[in-house]
């Protein structure tokens, strides 16, 4: 029987033969290893959400509209005769509360990316996505915004910072491209080589 000596060096004195075999055997699989590691865990493909952008000024304004049916209803704020309910991300339904068994819809204010509201008369505060503003509605069909204040909000107040999840599992979203404008909702869509995820 014939023995291999793995301590044997090649002919130029350089590496020892079991460093040859190593090299020949484990290569092919380290660089496949590398490959799939490289790749893992994001699919090509994808159910998930894409951004919906509007120009940063589209994303600041505030207007009256007819009444319109409720999307996501959010807080409830009762003052005086006014009755108001928040549309999550989008704006506030406001309600005549003459007669508390009978509100009667007056019409909508279209309040990009507002959760929050406070009421004092004729000053309506709430939020502008991160911003803190005052509007003016003496007459609501004319609202007018006073005062702003800028990033008054933490982001994760935003509803409109990140896609809503799907079910438990990841949920993988276009990433969003600051060029595009400013994020003001999310879309479901099929996602080709998502890069972003939550």
């Amino acid at each position: 029987m014939m023995l291999v000596d793995f301590k044997y060096k090649d002919k130029q004195g350089g590496r020892p033969l079991y460093a040859w075999l190593f090299l020949i055997l484990f290569l092919p699989v380290w660089l496949t290893g590398c490959d799939s590691w490289k790749n893992s865990g994001l699919p090509e493909e994808a159910d998930g959400y894409r951004p919906v952008y509007q120009t940063e000024q589209e994303s600041r304004e505030v207007s009256f509209v007819e009444h319109r049916p409720m999307s996501v209803p959010g807080k409830i704020l009762l003052y005086d005769k006014w009755l108001l309910v928040t549309d999550k991300g989008k704006g506030i339904h406001l309600y005549d509360n003459s007669n508390p068994g009978n509100p009667q819809p007056l019409g909508y204010l279209v309040v990009p990316g507002c959760t929050e509201l406070h009421f004092r008369n004729p000053i309506l505060y709430a939020n502008n996505y991160t911003d803190l503003i005052a509007i003016d509605v003496t007459d609501p069909t004319q609202p007018r915004i006073t005062s702003r204040i800028g990033n008054a909000f933490p982001v994760s107040q935003d509803q409109t910072a990140y896609p809503p999840r799907i079910d438990d599992k990841k949920t993988y979203f276009e990433c969003v491209d600051p060029n595009r404008g400013v994020v003001v909702g999310w879309e479901r869509a099929n996602i080709k080589n998502p890069k972003c995820y939550r």
